[in-house]
């Protein structure tokens, strides 16, 4: 996606957990010419300030945010009767609401 994003213009930030892995990403997409802004950030936690802190690191660069795309998911690979009230909010909190706290730190 990001790959394709940028052959197309676009100017792109990228997160993950690991440096090493953005290092990686970065190096990929720079090899063919497309400016990319690395973030290393933890969203994890699913934290409004996780998500603040990102999109306003992007804003900081770019000065404005034309397209997200949110690739953070998680699961438990457990059924649903088997999943606790816990494993609920942190399935929901990364897969629906850091992207709600995303748009709204915009």
């Amino acid at each position: 996606m990001a790959e394709a994003l940028g052959e197309m213009g676009c100017k792109l930030a990228i997160s993950a957990r690991k440096q090493h892995e953005l290092d990686a990403a970065s190096a990929a997409l720079r090899r063919t010419n497309i400016e990319v802004l690395t973030i290393a950030k933890d969203l994890g936690a699913a934290t409004a300030d996780a998500a603040a802190s990102l999109v306003g690191a992007v804003l900081d660069h770019y000065g404005k945010i034309d397209i997200l795309v949110n690739n953070v998911g998680t699961v438990w690979g457990a059924s649903a009767i088997e999943h606790s009230p816990e494993a609920w909010r942190k399935v929901m909190g990364l897969n629906v609401m850091l992207r709600a706290r995303s748009r709204a730190a915009r």
